[in-house]
């Protein structure tokens, strides 16, 4: 009788054991899902839009949470840490779920982005709003914790920070979208001021290890990118990553035409002391413009940097109808767009499940075969969106084996048929190879009721270290 050597054996079973990566995993919380509520409130609108995988195989989470009713209804930042089944760490906050308040005089304070900092700690950035009736902007507001969600005391003695942008010496309200931490401990912020009347710029922040700001950085310590028709410069700024050498990406829209209000995806490269990188695209610029009609506005949600240096942009883009597609591009080292990816460098997926056809990427990953990953929001039709997750090769085509034809169309429809509204705002890959994903669900039955959503899809890879690939 011929034996089956222990290696091919190993592979076989391997090969038969694997997952694709669309499949929910059945080992983390309910067949993949999990609904958090804070419910602090009357309305219970807790939504997340950050998703930090752990080292355990857990997840932090951080967001909002709304608290009180009535006119002393308001949003406090919100963090929640899951264990690698998706339950609540009882070690962290109170049960797994802890609460920050600034308190500033506004309406809402929130965590838009969660990072890892040096010495075991955590950094959240956000909004503190300070002025009422500022909506989703205010101060540039930080927070450091330890792993129990305990505020760091070294960072500005009492773990927070704010920071109150200004315009021509004027105090002015602003969005915050994602940091990013250097090797040394100094932090950067990408966000958008928007003083009232006028139209928003795009800035880049950099603050030291405690907190304050680095005047070596910019004009004290902050970029504008002043963009576009120079007839009425405006930007968004929305990502950003840093290369190796210290140079920065930031990813963001800039209006090109004032008289349509045409917006283009940019991608600008910073040297380290906040300058434009004259080397890269044009003075340190690339534009990307998708303009397939309508509004031909494009914009950029997330940036993303894989194993060659390329930069992926992924957003979306305006439609003849008016409607969104998602759009993505990949940029080369040296500015150009990259031919090999797409058409041309761009690529747009619509998924068109119906409604007014809006598609939106909110995050991107890329994995470790070099393809990639993004989460967002389909319309499917005008009372109902859905989660909406793509994965393309390395080419920019639709990975057939993920999905249907590349694409997977996830519903938690928690609420009543009449209307639901579930949406991913953030993603990641943990070190399993497992695409996390965290967002907001729509579970009614009154008007502003979302729990927190995070989802888990199992991997392609059978073993963490990866050694399941034959040599």
């Amino acid at each position: 009788m011929r034996t089956v050597p222990a290696i091919a054996l190993a592979l076989a079973v391997a090969s038969a054991s694997a997952r694709a990566t669309d499949l929910p995993d059945p080992e983390f919380g309910s067949a993949g899902q999990v609904l958090l509520p804070f419910d602090l409130g009357a309305t219970g609108f807790d939504q997340a839009y950050a998703v930090l995988p752990l080292a355990d195989g857990g997840l932090l989470l951080g967001g909002a949470a709304e608290k009180g009713s009535g006119e002393n209804t308001n949003r406090d930042m919100a963090l929640a840490r899951l264990r690698p089944d998706g339950s609540l760490d009882p070690a962290f906050g109170s049960g797994g779920r802890r609460t920050i308040a600034f308190d500033l005089g506004g309406f809402s304070d929130s965590v838009e982005h969660v990072v890892p900092y040096p010495g075991n700690r955590f950094l959240g950035v956000g909004i503190a709003e300070n002025v009422p009736g500022t909506g989703g902007s205010g101060a540039v507001a930080l927070i450091r914790f330890g792993p129990s969600g305990a505020l760091d005391t070294s960072f500005d003695l009492d773990g927070r920070v704010v920071q109150v942008p200004t315009l021509d010496g004027a105090a002015v309200p602003a969005s915050v979208r994602r940091i990013a931490v250097q090797d040394d401990g100094r932090m950067l912020v990408i966000g958008t001021l928007r003083p009232p009347g006028a139209l928003p710029k795009a800035f880049l922040l950099r603050l030291l290890g405690d907190g304050s700001v680095d005047a070596n950085f910019g004009e004290d310590g902050r970029v504008l990118l002043s963009l576009g028709d120079p007839t009425g410069p405006a930007s968004l700024g929305y990502s950003l990553a840093l290369r190796p050498d210290g140079r920065i990406l930031v990813g963001g829209a800039a209006l090109v035409d004032a008289d349509v209000y045409n917006f283009d995806m940019f991608i600008a490269q910073l040297l380290p002391d906040g300058s434009l990188d004259p080397d890269f695209g044009v003075d340190g610029v690339r534009f990307v413009a998708f303009d397939q009609g309508g509004e031909n506005t494009d914009a950029p949600s997330d940036l993303a940097l894989d194993a060659q240096g390329r930069a992926v942009l992924a957003g979306y883009a305006t439609t003849a109808a008016n409607g969104t597609d998602i759009a993505l591009a990949r940029i080369l080292p040296g500015g150009s767009l990259d031919p090999s990816f797409g058409t041309g460098g761009r690529a747009l997926v619509g998924f068109d499940r119906g409604g007014g056809q809006n598609d939106v990427a909110r995050a991107l990953g890329i994995d470790a075969e070099g393809r990639i990953l993004v989460a967002g929001a389909c319309e499917v039709d005008t009372d109902n969106v859905d989660i909406a997750l793509l994965r393309l090769d390395g080419n920019g085509q639709l990975d057939p084996g993920f999905g249907s034809g590349g694409q997977h169309v996830i519903g938690i429809d928690a609420a009543p048929p009449t209307f639901t509204f579930d949406s991913a705002e953030a993603m990641s890959i943990d070190t399993h190879g497992r695409v996390v994903v965290a967002g907001t669900a729509y579970v009614g039955p009154q008007a502003l009721n979302y729990d927190m959503l995070a989802l888990r899809f199992a991997s392609e890879r059978l073993f963490g270290d990866g050694f399941e690939t034959a040599p």
